[in-house]
């Protein structure tokens, strides 16, 4: 029997957790008296459970058993683990260039092996933003930032491995910068089949920094705010659904887009979703830049903050900059990106004089705005690639061979170490590529070992859009018609698939188009629903069998005290509020519920603690029901039928927030045959997404 590499790493993984499960002893052969059944009796105990340190010390065996992998930080092993306690077979550091040797020793004394990974080139343990207020531009550089366990490592010689493959950026463009000045190019990246690569941009918005106390700089935060509104509101689903970071040189700048974006929030709450810890997206995030290390988004938005200021004075004082290894702190923020960053900056780059100052961070910086705003040519030929350079006379011959077919190509695609031989140029969209070609030249075997060769090296391009095929030399010189018509008949199909996809595409988009409501059908008919079932107000539509006006709560009448939100000496105040909303506005979905209560008491973001608040309140008080979309509550008499297009703020309008019984009654009261026009006007949400319109087919096949 032979297996592929997805197959063999499947079955090693549950080799191992078989192996571990029949380490495990059979409960009925547990003596009390064991490390076993001391752990048993601790789970069996309700209160007075021993602390988890007492715990490792008594039974070290049992825990390892259980979990012979441990995830803890510096400070978790002092705290968890004595410091006689049995050595680990291997300690592994991540993120070592920010663990102080001070931190660092602890773990290193309980392992008989350790493994430490970082990267040298990245920041260092920082006390940056605890200095002192006589140093408001931080151009002084503060005692006690120590070099890390990393330094110390690669100080004393212990041998090192260079892990070079890059996989993060899905554009070259987004590592070239960092792969050129701070790596000597010796980062191998892989490139996307766009041309020209344009992963990272320039705005240079109205604005000025804000010296003194503010250190802020209302512009870009402004237009950052703007832009995350823009992407999490477009039309556009692959805008959509890109998840965004924002990165900023200080604390102040942070503050201020944070406090901006909560505006935002709370004028368009349809953006929540992408704040939310428990949505499919990762949420957004704004971040400082000595707090951003290891974190990552499709969409960087990077704000400068640093600029002229009201009279238009430029210093040279760039905070954590200015500082000796600040160039570190510059290479993390600019490789936080997956597929784009948007630079702001009211710092255009000649005003940064390198005569005044001797930080080479402050010169990097000014050589990355005008790499963002020039692009590849601003870092010189390094990054051009060779365009027009074969590797072999095999490629030119392929190259040549394909030219005669009607093909346009480029040589050499890619700015590093490993580039794709050949990349075929989309006949209808110039700025792709439909296909790349490889030939098994000098490319082809530089790497080592077969695996990385031919399954994770065409992972990684596939996952990056390209539809790669090879050619080999041995065929091409022993039949070159029969290789170059093979080849040929594949791009060919390939190229029919790519516009069958298209065309279906831009089908679906010219049926929703056609839908839209206020342009083409000013008759609206949501005044036919009100005719037709003459529609009662809000206090008598709890009397009809059908009701059709959204009413929402109204928590007026209760005493709200958000300072004892979490108390439990609340719950009684909290569960009457929850009931009050529920049968007010049920049947519910448990997101708004969890907004309005949160909302109510002054929060302006919904985290994990008031969620599992409210959750706890409403649950086994009323009726529940699970969808793929979440949890719906219903009211305590919900014998009617609800078809509420009357009165919906935006905020409920959300077909993911209505429940799939609710949907159908609508449908059904507006007579609509399936194409859903009838019920987008209902509900005065305009043009139906794809998303939409999936979630309407669904329920009505249930």
């Amino acid at each position: 029997m032979t297996f592929n590499n997805d197959q063999f790493s499947k079955l090693t993984a549950q080799y191992i957790a078989a192996k571990l499960s029949g380490d495990i002893p059979d409960p009925e052969d547990i003596k009390r008296s064991s490390s076993w059944g001391v752990l048993r009796h601790e789970l069996q105990k309700k209160t007075r459970h021993k602390p988890v340190r007492e715990m490792m010390e008594e039974i070290p065996d049992v825990i390892t058993s259980l979990a012979p992998c441990l995830m803890m930080s510096p400070l978790s092993i002092a705290q968890f683990l004595s410091a006689d306690q049995a050595l680990f077979d291997v300690v592994i550091f991540d993120e070592a260039s920010q663990i102080t040797v001070w931190d660092a020793v602890g773990s290193l004394a309980r392992g008989k092996q350790v493994i430490v990974a970082g990267d040298p080139k990245q920041m260092p343990p920082t006390n940056f933003f605890s200095r002192s207020d006589d140093d408001p531009d931080g151009d002084i550089d503060a005692e006690g930032d120590l070099e890390s366990i990393l330094d110390e490592l690669i100080g004393a010689s212990i041998p090192q491995r260079v892990l070079n493959l890059h996989y993060r950026s899905r554009r070259e463009s987004l590592i070239a910068f960092s792969n050129s000045r701070y790596y000597d190019s010796s980062l191998i990246t892989f490139p996307a089949p766009v041309h020209p690569d344009k992963g990272v941009s320039l705005v240079r918005p109205e604005g000025f920094y804000a010296r003194g106390k503010a250190r802020h700089n209302q512009g870009e935060a402004k237009a950052i705010v703007a832009e995350i509104v823009r992407r999490l509101t477009s039309s556009d689903p692959t805008i959509r659904s890109q998840s965004i970071g924002v990165v900023t040189f200080n604390t102040e700048q942070q503050s201020l887009i944070e406090d901006l974006l909560d505006k935002a929030r709370s004028d368009d709450p349809e953006i929540e979703w992408a704040f939310s810890e428990e949505a499919t997206l990762e949420p957004v995030f704004v971040k400082n830049l000595e707090t951003v290390q290891g974190d990552e988004r499709d969409v960087i938005l990077f704000s400068i903050t640093y600029g002229p200021d009201e009279a238009g004075h430029v210093t040279m004082n760039f905070g954590p900059l200015n500082r000796t290894g600040g160039e570190r702190r510059l290479n993390v923020a600019m490789t936080r990106a997956r597929s784009e960053m948007v630079v702001f900056s009211t710092m255009p780059p000649e005003r940064i004089d390198l005569s005044r100052t001797q930080a080479r961070a402050v010169a990097d910086l000014k050589h990355f705005l005008e790499y963002a705003e020039r692009g590849a040519s601003a870092l010189g030929a390094a990054v051009h690639g060779s365009l027009g350079d074969f590797e072999s006379p095999f490629e030119i011959a392929v190259a040549r061979a394909l030219q005669e077919k009607g093909w346009e190509l480029h040589p050499q695609i890619g700015v590093s170490a490993y580039r794709i031989d050949l990349g075929i140029v989309h006949p209808d969209k110039p700025g792709l590529y439909l296909a790349g070609i490889e030939c098994d030249g000098a490319m082809y075997h530089s790497s080592a070992f077969a695996r990385e060769r031919d399954k994770i090296r065409q992972a990684v391009l596939e996952g990056l859009g390209w539809t790669l095929f090879r050619v080999w030399s041995t065929d091409w010189w022993t039949n070159k018609a029969k290789a170059l018509h093979e080849l040929d008949i594949a791009l060919r199909g390939h190229l029919d698939h790519t516009r069958e996809a298209a065309a279906q595409k831009e089908a679906s988009l010219a049926e929703e188009a056609s839908e839209q409501v206020a342009e083409d059908n000013p008759v609206s008919t949501v005044e036919q629903i009100q005719t037709n079932t003459q529609t009662p107000t809000a206090s008598e539509a709890e009397d009809g069998d059908v009701v059709t006006r959204y009413v929402r709560a109204s928590l007026e009448s209760f005493s709200i005290d958000p300072e004892q939100f979490y108390s439990p000496a609340y719950d009684s105040d909290l569960l009457n509020m929850v009931l009050h909303i529920i049968d007010t506005e049920g049947p519910i979905h448990e997101e708004i519920l969890v907004r309005r209560l949160a909302r109510e008491h002054g929060f302006q973001r919904a985290g994990r603690q008031i969620r599992d608040r409210v959750k706890l309140a409403a649950e086994g008080k009323r009726n529940c029901t699970q969808e793929t979309v979440g949890s719906f509550y219903w009211p305590e008499n919900n014998s009617k039928r609800y078809a509420r297009t009357l009165n919906r703020d935006d905020d409920v309008k959300k077909l993911d927030f209505i429940c799939a019984d609710e949907l159908i009654a609508i449908l059904e009261l507006c007579g609509d045959k399936g194409q859903f026009v009838e019920f987008s006007q209902a509900l005065g949400i305009g043009r139906l997404t794809q998303q939409m319109r999936e979630r309407l087919e669904a329920v009505t096949r249930i």
